[in-house]
């Protein structure tokens, strides 16, 4: 069976996990990369529908109002956003029912019946928002793979996700990034892409990136065009969901002094205990130096950028070649 292009519309191959090609079109001319750089430039927004629809639901299964939800029980999450190898966002997400007093209450023992993964799927299943594109008004929502799992307290390894689990798997995708997806840093522009000699799938979604950039309803996107579209933060939480970035600083700041390294002066004291602020504020600068520290670090810095005109201008011919003799 063939595509409209004469191209097969399935992979006899068996792939290896390092296979570049895995991720990428069969038909790249089939494959929809105007749909994919906007899914990636709405995901953000298609999350947060996705909470409010959850809390909506939530009230509706306990029949309350939805404004008095918070009196009963609070939804926390986590989540981490990750490039599949076709380079579209998907998240990765804890998601926790908390007693409505602060912090981390446990929820009412009466809410034990609430199916949440029903309720998580019907709300991921109706969350939808129309965008704008080149080529028409598109419907964008999050598909039908979902991998929903509780999370319990056992220790064992019988198969259940356990908290040690959920922490290791979230910290291995918060640490990916673009470039597990086949771009380079720096590289910011599909010509660039090009000259660089980054596979075609690569160049075609920061085309599809840039020809949405045209839109009044991307405005802006062009800044992402290396992050394939996508403007969310990779790794976000509901407040409540645990300890506070601004706790955390104020945390350090206390050790530090604790263990005989004084704040110093200039430096405001925020966030230490006693002090409401959570941000240390430095008053003041001294000027180190200019340029590089030694002939050492110029050396390295001059062949470094050497090698890389020396790339571009390789790129250039290959590039030249492939038109001059397709």
């Amino acid at each position: 069976m063939t595509c409209s292009h004469g191209r097969t519309t399935r992979c006899p191959i068996t792939h290896d996990d390092d296979d570049p090609r895995l991720g990428t079109p069969i038909c790249p001319d089939c494959y929809d990369y105007t749909g994919a750089a906007a899914f990636n430039a709405k995901a953000p927004e298609l999350w947060r529908r996705f909470t409010i629809a959850l809390r909506r639901r939530c009230a509706d299964e306990l029949e309350l109002p939805e404004r008095q939800l918070g009196s009963i029980m609070r939804i926390s999450f986590a989540k981490v956003a990750e490039f599949q190898a076709r380079g579209v966002v998907h998240f990765h997400a804890i998601i926790r029912l908390d007693g409505p007093e602060v912090p981390y209450a446990p929820w009412p023992a009466n809410l034990s019946n609430l199916d949440l993964p029903n309720l998580m799927r019907e709300s991921a299943a109706s969350g939808f928002l129309a965008a704008s594109t080149d080529d028409g008004v598109r419907a964008l929502r999050f598909g039908d793979q979902l991998d929903i799992r509780r999370v319990v307290g056992d220790t064992d390894d019988d198969g259940h996700v356990t908290p040690q689990k959920v922490a290791a798997y979230i910290a291995k995708y918060s640490t990916k990034a673009a470039e597990d997806f086949g771009l380079i840093s720096g590289v910011r522009t599909a010509e660039a892409a090009a000259l660089h000699g980054l596979s075609p799938h690569v160049v075609r979604m920061l085309r599809a990136v840039e020809r949405l950039a045209t839109q009044p309803e991307f405005a802006g996107i062009e800044r992402w065009v290396h992050m394939l579209g996508f403007r969310g933060h990779f790794t976000t939480k509901s407040r409540a969901f645990s300890v506070t970035l601004g706790e955390l600083r104020g945390a350090r700041a206390a050790h530090r002094q604790a263990d005989g390294f004084p704040l110093g002066d200039g430096i405001d004291r925020a966030g230490v205990a006693g002090h409401s602020e959570s941000t240390l504020v430095v008053g003041s600068w001294k000027f180190r130096g200019l340029g590089h520290l030694s002939p050492g670090d110029l050396l390295l810095t001059t062949r470094v950028y050497t090698e890389h005109l020396e790339a571009l201008d390789h790129a250039r011919e290959e590039q030249q070649l492939a038109t001059d003799y397709p």
